[in-house]
This record gives C-alpha cells, structure tokens and sequence, in this order.
C-alpha cells in the first residue's frame, strides 16, 4: 500500500507544482522537505522498534502517514503542499521497518532471499501506480491525496488487524526482565557507524540510491521537457513499463539471484544501473527511454533490494533496527539530494548532463564496492559467519 501510494504521487506531483508556479530548482527543494526530516526520523523509529516492539511503531508511521495525505488532499497552495510533506516525512519510515520484521523472522541466510522479495512491491506499484495517478490526476492535488489516504487507511487497519511483534527482545518475560539490566540504546544511536563493514555499505548505498532517486523524481520532468509528454502520457508509459518489469521481477530476477548470489546479483545490479544512465547521456528517442526504463527496474531489483538483505548479514539481531534505520537514514538522504540535483540538471539546457551525472554517481557505488570488507568484524557477529556477504 505504502509503496503503491508512492507510486502514485512521485511522478506526478513534480508536475503539479510546476502548475502552480513553482520554479524547476525550487521544486527540488519543495520535495527535499520530506526526506530531510525522513533521514532523522529513520534512524529514531528504527531504534524506537527495538526498545518498544515492530507493531506499535509501524502504527504510528502509518497512521502519520494518513494525515500527512489527507492534508495533501484539502491543499489549495503550495504552504499546505508543503505542511503535508512534512508531516508525511516524520512519519515516512514503514518500508524499513517491515524490512526489519522480516530480518526478526527469517534465518540469516535466508534474509537475502526474503527481503529482496520486498522489491516485487516496488514493481507492482510500478505497474498500478502510476495509472492509477493518471485516473485520479484529473480531480488534480485532491485527487491523488485523497487516493493515496484511502491507501495508508487501509494499510494502518491491515497492520492493526493482521500483525503480530516479531521483535524477539520485546516478547517473553525473562527477555524483558534481561533488558532491564542492560544498558539501554539511545534512541538515536549511531554505533554501527563506528565499524568499518557498516560504514562501507552504507557509504555503497548511498551512491546507488542517490543515483536512483535523481532519475526517479526527475524523469516526469525529463520527458515533459524532451519529448512533451502530458500528465496522462506519463501515466502510460510508466505503467507499459511497469508491466514489463513485472514479468522480469517474476520470471528473471529469482533466477539471476539463485545462480549468482547475493555479492554478484549486487554487483550486477550496480553495472546494469550504470550502463543505463551512461545511455540516457545519447537519448534521442521515446522507444529508447522506455527500454532504459526496464534496465534501471532490473538493476534496481539486483542492487537495492539484495542490499538490505546483505546489510542485515553483517550485524547481530539485537542490532538490526539500528542497521535498518540508518540504511533508512541514508536514503533519505538520497532522497533530500535528488529533487535538488535533478530539476537543476533538468533546468539546464542540455539534457545530457542529466545522464551524465547519474551515471556519475551510479559509478561511485561501483568504486566503494572495491573497498574490502574486515573479516574480523564479520566473525565478531557472530552468527553471520557462515554466510558473509562479501568475503
């Protein structure tokens, strides 16, 4: 739900505040808002899920996240717009979480597996997001805030009806009882970023994040300027795409995954991404940004979704949520750069440096990745051992 509602607003709502006067770099800033206070509020609600429990986080996040849209709804100019974003960015960190439940329930050595699966979510909300946007483009803001509300409804009562913890340190009284001898965490701890594995992944997914997310909230803005695309066409040829990549996703990516594993699916991931923006650099036609639309998906698939499943390998259970929330914080991160960096690279007027700056930063993934991992940090987790990612 969470990710269909993404889907839903971040192709079209670069659009709509072009509509209401706001300049190509300020739009940048204007969708930045929400993912700043997303990078503080990532690593705060994941610590928070490890002291208090998976549910009764993932409730709140998710019922913020209804307020944020229905604010989104009744906007009327670009202070309430930007009132609701930031609502929705303190609020905006259910997808890590989910991913930190599955690494509570699923063995080590199949948390790679599990949590990629997670991205055949960002697939399906590919595929229906974005018609679904175009559908309700037409009432305009209310439209899609209304849509998307209706979503984050749903997905609140799913998680109140449907979820049970999982985290293993709030369930049964002598865990609690331990816990209470213990020292507690901070709600903002930023231990892991003392060891040199966590740092060197995260410092990986920055970059490919980073380059993922300036071609994502940048490219309604790059076919309406390149090729004149409407609102409506925008919503077709995500969703043409979106159905290709579906196929993919089902009939390609698991196969590609079990032959190479983890490291080298990553590693692929990186390459496909790469080569794809350096493409975008020479585009000229529709047929080839829709192709490219595909590649980007597939590598996506291989690099972003197997690395959290890879960052969930180099640390101990108990330190997961931590893991989780500062992948999280990382991402927005990304997430506040891209807007900015891509509606001024679309501002300009030569379309090329838009691809040749993602590919540019999609390639510094690649470079970090050449830096080794410290096996004595992977055999003092302990129960990675067996299955260190990128030994």
């Amino acid at each position: 739900m969470d990710i269909i509602g993404l889907s839903i607003l971040s192709p079209f709502l670069p659009r709509f505040l072009l509509d209401f006067g706001v300049a190509l770099p300020q739009i940048g800033i204007l969708l930045s808002v929400n993912v700043f206070l997303g990078f503080f509020s990532g690593i705060i609600w994941g610590t928070l899920s490890d002291r208090f429990g998976r549910r009764p986080i993932l409730l709140i996040c998710r019922l913020g996240t209804l307020i944020g849209y229905l604010i989104l709804a009744f906007s009327t100019n670009v202070t309430m717009i930007l009132i609701s974003r930031i609502v929705d960015g303190i609020f905006s960190r259910n997808i890590q979480i989910v991913l930190t439940i599955i690494g509570d329930t699923v063995p080590s050595d199949q948390r790679g597996k599990e949590m990629s699966k997670a991205g055949a979510a960002w697939i399906v909300g590919g595929l229906v997001g974005p018609g679904i946007g175009a559908l309700f483009s037409g009432f305009g803001i209310f439209g899609l805030g209304l849509i998307n509300a209706v979503l984050a409804g749903t997905a609140f009562l799913i998680t109140f009806f449907t979820l049970k913890e999982s985290n293993p340190s709030t369930l049964g009284k002598q865990i609690k009882m331990d816990m209470l001898k213990q020292k507690r965490k901070p709600v903002m701890s930023l231990g892991l970023l003392k060891r040199h594995n966590p740092r060197l992944l995260l410092g990986q997914s920055f970059f490919n994040t980073l380059s993922h997310f300036i071609f994502l909230f940048s490219l309604s803005l790059f076919v309406t300027k390149q090729f004149d695309f409407s609102i409506a066409q925008i919503g077709t040829m995500l969703t043409l795409t979106g159905m290709v990549n579906l196929l993919v996703r089902i009939f390609i990516f698991p196969s590609t995954l079990r032959r190479l594993g983890d490291k080298k699916t990553l590693v692929f991931g990186f390459y496909l991404r790469s080569a794809a923006f350096v493409w975008l650099i020479f585009i000229s036609h529709v047929w080839e940004f829709y192709i490219i639309l595909v590649i980007v998906s597939f590598g996506t698939s291989c690099s972003m979704d197997v690395m959290s499943g890879v960052m969930s390998k180099i640390v101990k259970k108990k330190e997961l949520g931590e893991m989780i929330g500062l992948s999280a914080a990382v991402e927005s991160i990304s997430l506040v750069l891209a807007p900015i960096i891509g509606s001024y690279l679309i501002s300009l007027s030569n379309p090329a440096y838009f691809g040749l700056a993602t590919a540019a930063v999609s390639i510094g993934s690649i470079l970090v990745g050449l830096i080794p991992m410290q096996k004595d940090e992977l055999i003092h987790s302990g129960e990675i051992l067996k299955t260190a990612p990128l030994d």
